[in-house]
């Protein structure tokens, strides 16, 4: 109980001290994935204390995420607001890094994105967020060719560039790829780009085929 008191009050000192906190008493516990610290701690401060950010732009769940990867702490988290989608200086959001870290909790964050309405002949209807997850869409100009939109950018935990569905499909996350949200997305791509591409490569075929055919034909008859 003593370290405790003389950790937060060390904290609570450099959070005041600082104009950009450091590290605030909430990311403290969230570091150390002290989930009963937060609780300790909700118990004199509103939850908009538990949303504020660090120098990095990282908030507490970024913070669990990057070390101690408790769920409780990450749920307990969620709970009171903290932002699961918001990226940090490093173009990294709680989502991206817990599809890496904690499948888990990105299921959690991915279902939030998602609410079922109601049932329209024969087929489940839902209402969908997807901001974080394609939105904002980024300008992609590439020297030579069309101007084109990407689905938002962010950064794996190597630095590289990814999207959400990049990661999912790289650390092989099916169960994410099941939610309603990336069914939909998957679809919508399929019917956007997908099938008109099937379409094409299918009539360039049958073209070929044809002419094949033809050719064979009018070779025998001569």
């Amino acid at each position: 109980t003593l370290t405790l008191t003389l950790t937060l009050t060390l904290t609570l000192t450099l959070t005041l001290t600082l104009k950009e906190p450091l590290f605030s008493l909430v990311h403290a516990a969230a570091f150390n994935g002290q989930e009963k610290v937060l609780r300790y701690l909700r118990q004199y401060y509103p939850p908009s204390f538990f949303r504020e950010l660090d120098a990095t732009g990282s908030n507490a769940l970024h913070v669990t995420l990057e070390s101690s990867r408790d769920i409780k702490t990450a749920a307990y988290l969620l709970e009171q607001g903290v932002d699961g989608f918001a990226l940090n200086a490093a173009r990294r959001s709680p989502l991206s890094m817990s599809i890496e870290t904690l499948p888990e909790l990105s299921l959690t964050l991915l279902e939030q994105k998602s609410r079922y309405e109601y049932r329209w002949w024969g087929n489940d209807l839902f209402w969908f967020s997807f901001v974080g997850i394609i939105l904002p869409l980024r300008q992609n100009d590439d020297a030579g060719k069309t101007a084109t939109q990407r689905p938002v950018s962010l950064a794996d935990q190597n630095g590289e560039p990814t999207t959400i569905e990049g990661l999912i499909i790289r650390h092989k996350r099916k169960k994410l790829l099941e939610t309603p949200l990336m069914l939909d997305v998957i679809e919508r791509k399929w019917n956007f780009f997908a099938s008109e591409l099937y379409t094409a490569r299918i009539l360039k075929f049958s073209a070929m085929l044809a002419s094949v055919f033809v050719a064979s034909v009018v070779e025998e008859v001569s």
